[in-house]
């Protein structure tokens, strides 16, 4: 059987290229690698809010990703989802039949089916977040799933960039006290969210990393030893949740058996259309770039949704895009 569509990832460009593929009644399937959707927003902004969403004026990062899955109509199944599911190897043939080239793409469950267009929208890839400790410990994260889970206790954030200091932010007025360690003087993210920080009684402590634990029970980190990285200084620092935000290594779909062009960061370049330098293959979100790319979740969905009106020109041979989106 071959299928229209076939979309990786299930982020915010995911989901709303996947409510609007089903208003157009393309064929598909839909596949995300964790067993969830939300992408990014997920797995490090759940109780962060938004605020740059038209008409609303705040949305935690979950109720928004819960709110693009439940618009989008489940009572059509044109577009079928598969969680915990990766996209293993794509390979281009041509169909003799219908006189146009085809995608075989073979899943990671070993299923293989041919599509006659495919849109990237996985975002940095598969999220794996570096950590910090050896072994895993019960008192450390790499989000915040409930901030109340955090009330009236000390809490350590390691990190220089924005995803720290909004989660700083977020803590403020339920913890009873939060700590920035990072290892450079500067930081990153915004110097705005970093003096409110400051001005709300966060304790910024620097340029200090981890060096060991001196104290652990029950699975738990009760105290750490800091380092000065310039004069080699020790701080003793007790904690009852420590919350890192050092980055990720992300794994995304290795384009081996096709070439597809890539800037220097390993994204996929687009055009206007958002299509790639391969003919039907589409990008939209963090995975890909082009001359006027802004990073935002408005855009994402904007590309998203471009993308999508592209292919239904490709699919339904179109000479004009749908006026009514």
């Amino acid at each position: 059987m071959i299928k229209d569509l076939l979309i990786v990832g299930c982020g915010p460009g995911g989901l709303y290229a996947w409510k609007i593929a089903q208003k157009y009644e393309l064929s598909g399937d839909i596949v995300e690698a964790k067993d969830s959707y939300g992408g990014q927003v997920s797995n490090l902004y759940p109780s962060k809010e938004i605020h740059n969403l038209p008409a609303i004026l705040s949305i935690t990062g979950k109720e928004a990703m819960d709110a693009m899955f439940e618009s989008i109509d489940k009572t059509k199944n044109n577009i079928k989802s598969h969680f915990k599911t990766n996209v293993k190897n794509i390979k281009i043939v041509n169909n003799k039949e219908l006189g146009i080239d085809l995608f075989e793409v073979t899943l990671s469950n070993d299923k293989t089916f041919f599509y006659k267009t495919i849109l990237f929208t996985e975002g940095l890839g598969s999220y794996l977040p570096i950590k910090l400790f050896e072994k895993d410990y019960k008192n450390v994260f790499y989000k915040i799933d409930d901030i109340n889970y955090y009330k009236d206790k000390n809490v350590l954030v390691f990190g220089g960039g924005d995803s720290a200091i909004d989660a700083a932010n977020q803590l403020i007025g339920t913890a009873k006290s939060i700590k920035i360690i990072h290892r450079r003087n500067e930081f990153r993210g915004l110097k705005a969210n970093l003096r409110d920080s400051i001005n709300k009684g966060v304790e910024i402590i620097t340029p200090y990393t981890y060096e060991n634990i001196i104290e652990e029970d029950d699975n738990s980190i009760k105290k750490i030893i800091l380092k000065n990285v310039e004069d080699d200084r020790k701080l003793e620092v007790e904690l009852d949740f420590a919350i890192i935000f050092y980055g990720s290594s992300n794994q995304s779909f290795d384009f081996k058996n096709i070439k597809i062009n890539k800037d220097d960061k390993n994204k996929i370049i687009v055009d206007s259309k958002m299509q790639s330098s391969i003919k039907n293959i589409f990008a939209a979100g963090d995975c890909c770039v082009h001359e006027s790319k802004i990073k935002n979740l408005v855009a994402t969905v904007y590309e998203a949704l471009t993308a999508i009106i592209n292919i239904d020109k490709v699919i339904n041979a179109k000479d004009e895009v749908h006026r009514g989106w």
